[in-house]
């Protein structure tokens, strides 16, 4: 469970089986939108000068092979995300993690995000609709509890909000 915290994810929960073998989606970890399946699926649904704000404070760094660099490319799998419906994280921050995520939106506002990340081997791309369905579901309730989400910027800080 994730939200946008100052133009980046925050994780707020994370659930793992007793038996992972990979680290990834650390509660309180914060990591840039842009290589993440929470990130993207948050990302598709915001408006285009949010998205520019996002960018051109963060940037699009490098983490893996796979992490999108471009601003185009990156339009073009937001506009793949939000048609589909949920992201697709192929590894983009983690190697060998792969990720889907689905937006929580609320009133044409985006609250957060909800994914499930798995090794590559175990989330084989025939799997992740099914995946998605099962977290739409999930997003689609908590949608219609926006006044339990915290409330915070999703854009990045201001100078005059840092020096406070």
């Amino acid at each position: 469970f994730t939200i946008p915290k100052n133009g980046m994810v925050l994780y707020i929960e994370s659930i793992h089986p007793s038996h992972r073998n990979t680290n990834y989606s650390v509660t309180g970890k914060t990591l840039p939108m842009h290589c993440t399946g929470g990130g993207k699926a948050m990302l598709s649904h915001m408006k285009q000068e949010e998205i520019d704000i996002i960018v051109n404070a963060i940037g699009l760094e490098r983490f893996t092979p796979t992490t999108i660099t471009s601003y185009n490319e990156l339009m073009k799998e937001l506009r793949i995300t939000y048609e589909r419906g949920y992201s697709i994280d192929r590894g983009e921050e983690s190697y060998g993690v792969k990720c889907v995520g689905v937006p929580i939106i609320s009133n044409d506002s985006v609250l957060g995000a909800i994914s499930i990340a798995g090794s590559k081997l175990n989330m084989p791309d025939a799997v992740l609709p099914e995946y998605a369905e099962m977290i739409m579901a999930v997003t689609s309730l908590m949608g219609n509890k926006s006044d339990l989400f915290p409330k915070c910027s999703h854009l990045p800080r201001g100078d005059a909000d840092k020096q406070q």
